[in-house]
Parts: structure tokens; C-alpha cells; sequence
């Protein structure tokens, strides 16, 4: 389960999920609300293996990150807690969560989202991670268009700090009919094989790295032979949507994925309605298959000829009905 813990960001990121959520007022959720979530989601019952994961937004522009955490732990201490950040936090409240133990998956963007001072803030909380003795962390990118360049992420690899990253996670902007960053309106070869770029040019900088596909939909832009190439050194690539993200916002509601926050039939206003977390995941799943079936002819992954189909994707099925409406 993932918490949007608040919409509030200092960056304008291309691929950003949240879109407009962003814009107005902030939302956040309260620490009384995340103890409400463990105990339905029964965290306490829950193994290591098990990840709660902190979104934002900017999840450290929350005031009460360090005790949202807490709280966390309150219900089971050894449960995972992942963090997306961008890192430009101050180096106090970095001190914080490195004491609570909390995993650090860092957004890296390039100098045209980020300003100089930010630029300066995550060189010093890189420095700052590098001095935690067996801290590892993981990096994730994502492609917004082909022509992108990731000579930020290089660097950091090859850096002092690259020898503190256990895994890369790789991204192409996903689907989301509101979102600014709206899939490909058709296919490109392109997005494989930068994607393929990226991996290689990673590989070649440090073997031992471990590389995650974000979503099963970054696979319908990669033709055969791009996906066979990285077949040896992607962990995860035949990720599929099998389960619901469950990602719950403020104010409790939840989708399936991210990407169909619009789509009515995927999304549960609030998931308190149901008696506990299991009981919803059923019904999410239950829905998407039923969603699917009704907008396969949006995208035909059993007919496909061009690309080399992961899915089926209800997010791409819909998109793909959407665009063909108007």
C-alpha cells in the first residue's frame, strides 16, 4: 500500500504523477489518519516483506513526516517503509529517517526541473547518506519523452555515491487521461530503446546493479528485439498488473493504479467502506477484470503485430478508447 501523505511539492517534474492534484489548496493526511490505514490495513499482522510506502507530492514537506513514521512503527517496527523523494530536504530531517530505519527511493531529475539550490541540496543529502555506514538506496528516473538525457544520473553512479545504490528504477511516462504526462499517442520505437540505452549505459558503469520496470505499460513501447537484449539484466521486466497499487490519498480514496484516477469504475471514494484491506483489494480486482474486458477494444493486446504486448493494461485500454472517441 502506498500513502499520498500530502500533494504539496517544490518541483514541476514533466512525468509527474499527481498532475492536478497539485494545483489549489495542499492535502495532506494526518498522522491520526496513517494509524487509521495500519489498522486497517492490519500492518501489525503484517511480515518485513511488507511495504507501507510514503508518496507525495513531496512527502518531506509534510510537518509530521518523522511522526507519521512513528506511527508506522508504532504498529509493527520491523515492516518496511519506502520514501520517494526528490532529496532536497534539509539534512536534519534526512538524520531523522536514516534513524527510523526508512528505505530511500530517490527521484533523480535533471538541472531543468530542478534550481541550482536544489541541485545543492541533494549533492549535500548524497554526501550526508554516503557517511551512514552500510546504507544502500535506490535512484529512479523516468523517460518523459525519447530525446531526454540522463547524464544526471550517470553521474551520480559514477560518483562516490554510486557505490551506496543497490537498484535503478526505470520509467516511461504512463497513462492518465488528465495527467500531464499522457502515454505516447502512438507507438514509437524510440521510448524502447532509450530505454534500453539507459540500462546498457547503467550496466556498464557498475554490473552488480539491480534494475526494477516501474509498470507493465513501459513494455508495450519496446519492440521484441529491445526487450529480449535487456531480458538478462532487468530485474522484474515481465511485471504485470497483477494486484491493485492501492495507493490512498487524502481523504481515503483509492485507485487500482494511479493512472486511473479518473476512471470512476477503478476507483473506491473510501476504502472504509469495506470492512478491511483485503476485502478491497478483491474488489479492485474484480473490477479490472471486468473494466478490461469492457474497453478491450481500445487495445487488442492478443492482436497486436507491432509491439511485444506485457499486458493487458485497463489504463492503456482506456486511454486508447478515450483517444479513439474524440
Amino acid at each position: 500500500m502506498g500513502l499520498l501523505i500530502t500533494t504539496e511539492c517544490n518541483r514541476r517534474c514533466p512525468f509527474c504523477f499527481v498532475g492536478p492534484l497539485k494545483d489549489g489548496a495542499s492535502r495532506r493526511m494526518s498522522v491520526a489518519d496513517v494509524d487509521r490505514l495500519c489498522r486497517f490495513w492490519k500492518v501489525r499482522e503484517r511480515s518485513p516483506d511488507f511495504g507501507l510506502t510514503l508518496l507525495g507530492g513531496e512527502p518531506t514537506l509534510h510537518p509530521d513526516l518523522l511522526a507519521i513514521v512513528d506511527a508506522i512503527r508504532a504498529h509493527n517496527p520491523a515492516v518496511a517503509v519506502p520514501l520517494l523523494t526528490n532529496l532536497t530536504c534539509s539534512t536534519e530531517l534526512l538524520a531523522g529517517l536514516v534513524q527510523r530505519r526508512v528505505q530511500f527511493l530517490v527521484n533523480l531529475v535533471d538541472q531543468t526541473v530542478n534550481s541550482p539550490e536544489q541541485e545543492r541540496d541533494v549533492e549535500r543529502n548524497l554526501d550526508f547518506l554516503d557517511q551512514v555506514p552500510g546504507l544502500l538506496y535506490n535512484l529512479a528516473v523516468t523517460i518523459a519523452s525519447p530525446g531526454d538525457r540522463f547524464d544526471h544520473l550517470y553521474r551520480v553512479l559514477r560518483s562516490s555515491h554510486g557505490r551506496h545504490v543497490w537498484s535503478v528504477r526505470l520509467g516511461i511516462s504512463s497513462p492518465g487521461t488528465d495527467f500531464a504526462n499522457r502515454f505516447p499517442r502512438q507507438f514509437s520505437p524510440k521510448y524502447g530503446k532509450k530505454y534500453v540505452e539507459i540500462v546498457t549505459a547503467c550496466h556498464q558503469i557498475n554490473p552488480r546493479l539491480e534494475f526494477i520496470n516501474e509498470c507493465a505499460v513501459n513494455l508495450c513501447l519496446m519492440s521484441e528485439e529491445d526487450y529480449l537484449r535487456l531480458s538478462r539484466v532487468v530485474r522484474k521486466l515481465n511485471l504485470v498488473c497483477a494486484e491493485p497499487n492501492l495507493d490512498v490519498l487524502p481523504g481515503f480514496s483509492a485507485q487500482w493504479c494511479f493512472a486511473l484516477r479518473d476512471v470512476p469504475a477503478l476507483r473506491v471514494d473510501n476504502v472504509f467502506d469495506f470492512p478491511d484491506a483485503d476485502s478491497l483489494r478483491r474488489e479492485l480486482m474484480r473490477r479490472a477484470l471486468q473494466f478490461a474486458a469492457t474497453t478491450a477494444a481500445g487495445c487488442q493486446h492478443a492482436k497486436c503485430k507491432t509491439i511485444l504486448c506485457r499486458g493487458p493494461c485497463p489504463a492503456y485500454a482506456h486511454w486508447a478508447a478515450v483517444s479513439a472517441s474524440r
